[in-house]
């Protein structure tokens, strides 16, 4: 399966001096989320903010 990425997303929440982190992959095999260090609620908002922030990526990026 490759990398561990509640692995990851320790060592990102760690370099950032943060209190935890997500990562998510997406790939062949569909998507894929590591988690660390984070309350349901602060997943919740991350996760809300990334789809948010997905749509202001989308009006700034040109196809």
């Amino acid at each position: 399966m490759g990398i561990n990425l509640q692995g990851l997303a320790g060592v990102v929440a760690s370099e950032c001096q943060d209190k935890g982190a997500v990562v998510i992959s997406y790939g062949e095999n569909g998507v894929r989320i590591g988690v660390e260090n984070l309350t349901p609620d602060e997943l919740r908002e991350a996760l809300c903010t990334a789809i948010h922030y997905s749509f202001a990526f989308e009006k700034e990026t040109p196809r």
